[in-house]
């Protein structure tokens, strides 16, 4: 998975976009940064934080990614807003 540098190597990666939500047209911009860390025993631990024009609450995910091999790997996602 080296070519994906993205989630596979440690660091603060920062992006931003625009996504509609079903129900309405409207394009909203977002704003999204991530610290990946490494974790134990080969786990890279992720905090996402998002945050969407117009919108005052800010969402948080915390991931873990996990059984990392050439082809594949697992996500535990936990997130405050989905519960």
């Amino acid at each position: 998975m080296e070519q994906h540098a993205f989630l596979f190597s440690p660091g603060r990666w920062i992006g931003a976009g625009k996504i509609t939500f079903s129900g309405s047209h409207e394009l909203i911009r977002f704003y999204t940064s991530w610290i990946i860390e490494k974790g134990e025993e080969g786990q890279l631990l992720c905090t996402q934080q998002v945050e969407m024009q117009e919108i005052d609450e800010k969402v948080v995910n915390h991931l873990i990614v996990f059984d990392i091999s050439a082809n594949k790997f697992k996500i535990s996602l936990q997130s405050e807003s989905i519960g």
